[in-house]
């Protein structure tokens, strides 16, 4: 697949914008935005601003995920690197449907076992990432039991400027990028657009990528706006393969792992926000449509064909920052509704629900305490008639000691998990809601971070490849309970002046308690892991980032009986160098720097190990051009 005409019209595009703007007395300028959440979810979180993006080296969303959360990430057994499972507590094989991924507030958790397809989402329209570990039932509601992870393309910081971005890197991979705005009286119409093209690093394993956004903002006394993102990802997939194949060329795969798919995927938003007194209401009503058609290469496996629709609607009033206030408050409504179908689900799966949720924050003095709660109904209906309801619930109580510097907080919680429309059998006994229940108690200072949490499931829903009682390829289960536990410590130092060191050590424990695996861990979670991170800048201009992680071993996907034994205990470690102006950046990055060979490691429903290798040492080149 080739794209080489599309990418020069993309740069094409960028420069005759650049040219049309050369005249402009004042290109940048600050638009505060209504439509945006005036309010931050209660817990201990973590935000990874644009500058941090741009100055770090990254690749891709995975890849700034990956150097970012505690715990591993499951790489997904495609080999494209599109759908890998982030993991921020201990889930493992089971982080795609625990971590709630919200896209500008649309939820992108698929009613499929796959998870979200972030690399549907280029980099450069990211302007913010907040990764949520815990304390997101209630706000986020459905899959949030092992924590949130936020997106926005959105504008953060209310300043419009024209951004142009070339990179360039390893096998193959080349993007064009140009983001510009036209500002007038009460209105700004934004838009952006990328195009991609890579040869990836196996064999049968090449991409193009064509994404854009267009977003038109009124701005008076209340902020209106309309936004619609659109990709094209057209890839083949290596897919894992077996240790035989791998032995004689890491970078092949079996024909019967291999797959062609286009994937499509289109968001259209609506936002509404306005100040009243003392109040912010904001409404937001979205459409997320993705379809992936596509084939096996091996021709018994069939087609691939998939359809989603959904619609989210969000209405919520909150309390402005206000110095004489001691009480903070949110309360909303949420509703849902969804359909999805596949060659291998004929012909329609329905979903849809209904919220209501609210929190509230009081502040005494250097004590502040959180309550929140949300009820929700759900409604599954498929083609032939059968149906699954459920009525759940989610609260979480929070409380924050400030002493000097130093905040001590206490977090318990109940958060929930319903099957997505594929986990739902068509006939016999509906699975049952996950049920979680959580406690956390940590301590945070500017330099410093460390937290316990332990985290109780009641019927944790997993997939058993053994279990034929659905299909020949496994079954959706129930576990009765699964118990995890972990700690981690964070710690950032300044050796010498213009260097800060990061140092970070997470340990998890997990163990299903009840049901035909008790006694066995997760497949998929290191027990240990450690990170350092040193940010140096050799001059106002010059910085330098290094990234060494280190994971524990860990057992095979799909391996809930955990007689395969651990595998793939590994390191790997990233360095960038950017020089910065005020006006353009260059970067040059490499990841894998010591070219470590580790896998993934997958165990399907035929008794198969399986593994999808890591990429090799790559190198990552940025050039960005923002004029002021």
């Amino acid at each position: 697949m080739k794209s080489t005409a599309k990418l020069a019209a993309t740069l094409a595009f960028g420069f005759i914008c650049s040219l049309a703007n050369a005249q402009d007395a004042d290109i940048v300028v600050f638009i505060e935005d209504l439509t945006l959440p005036s309010h931050s979810p209660a817990s201990n979180f973590t935000v990874i601003t644009e500058s941090d993006i741009a100055e770090g080296g990254y690749s891709s969303i995975i890849d700034v995920l990956e150097r970012n959360s505690s715990f591993r990430a499951s790489t997904d057994s495609t080999g494209a690197k599109r759908s890998s499972a982030i993991d921020l507590r201990g889930f493992g094989e089971t982080a795609a449907r625990n971590i709630a991924i919200v896209l500008d507030g649309v939820p992108l958790n698929n009613p499929t076992l796959e998870a979200p397809n972030l690399g549907l989402i280029p980099l450069s329209q990211v302007t913010e990432i907040r990764l949520i570990p815990s304390g997101g039932g209630v706000l986020f509601g459905n899959g949030a039991v092992g924590g949130v992870i936020e997106i926005s393309t959105k504008n953060q910081n209310g300043i419009y400027r024209p951004s142009y971005e070339l990179n360039g890197g390893s096998f193959g991979f080349a993007q064009i990028s140009a983001k510009h705005s036209l500002i007038g009286s009460d209105y700004v119409i934004s838009g952006d657009i990328v195009e991609q093209s890579s040869d990836g690093y196996r064999h049968f394993n090449d991409s193009d990528l064509t994404a854009g956004r267009l977003e038109y903002r009124i701005d008076r006394d209340f902020d209106f706006s309309l936004s619609h993102l659109r990709s094209l990802d057209q890839r083949n997939a290596a897919g894992a393969s077996t240790e035989a194949v791998l032995a004689l060329d890491r970078r092949d795969s079996s024909i019967n792992d291999r797959s062609s798919v286009n994937y499509r995927q289109a968001i259209t938003d609506v936002k509404v926000g306005f100040n009243r007194g003392m109040n912010h209401y904001r409404g937001t009503i979205s459409h997320r449509q993705s379809d992936q058609d596509g084939k096996y290469e091996n021709p018994s496996y069939g087609n691939i064909q998939q359809n989603l629709d959904l619609v989210n609607s969000r209405f919520e009033i909150s309390s402005l920052p206000s110095p004489e206030s001691t009480l903070d408050y949110l309360a909303g409504v949420e509703f849902t509704k969804g359909k999805y179908s596949s060659l291998y689900i004929t012909p329609f799966r329905k979903q849809s629900s209904a919220a209501v949720f609210t929190q509230f924050t009081k502040q005494l003095g250097s004590l502040s305490t959180t309550v929140g709660g949300r009820l929700q109904s759900v409604s599954d209906i498929m083609d032939n008639g059968f149906e699954s309801k459920a009525n759940l619930r989610a609260f979480d109580i929070g409380i924050v000691k400030s002493i000097g510097e130093i905040d001590v907080y206490a977090r318990a919680d109940q958060t929930f998990r319903f099957a997505t429309l594929d986990e739902q059998s068509s006939s016999g006994s509906a699975l049952r809601p996950q049920i979680g229940e959580e406690l956390e108690i940590g301590l945070r200072a500017s330099n410093f971070s460390s937290r316990v949490f332990t985290i109780w499931n009641k019927d944790e829903i997993l997939f058993d490849a053994n279990d034929s009682s659905q299909s020949i390829f496994g079954s959706n289960i129930n576990v009765d309970k699964t118990h995890r536990v972990g700690a981690d410590i964070e710690v950032t130092f300044s050796p010498w002046r213009e260097t800060d060191v990061t140092t970070q050590i997470a340990y998890v424990d997990t163990k299903i308690k009840a049901g035909s695996f008790a006694g066995s861990e997760i497949p998929g979670v290191s027990k240990t892991q450690a990170g350092m991170t040193v940010n140096t800048n050799l001059t106002d201009t010059v910085r330098v980032n290094l990234s060494h992680r280190w994971y524990s071993s860990a057992y095979a996907i799909t391996d809930y009986e955990n007689d395969l034994g651990r595998h793939n205990g590994y390191t790997t470690t990233a360095a960038s160098l950017t020089f910065i102006q005020p006006e353009w950046l260059f970067g040059f990055s490499v990841k894998n720097l010591f070219d470590v060979t580790h896998d993934s490691y997958v165990y399907d429903s035929y008794g198969t190990l399986k593994r999808t290798p890591a990429e090799p040492i790559s190198f990552w080149l940025t050039f960005k051009y923002t004029p002021e």
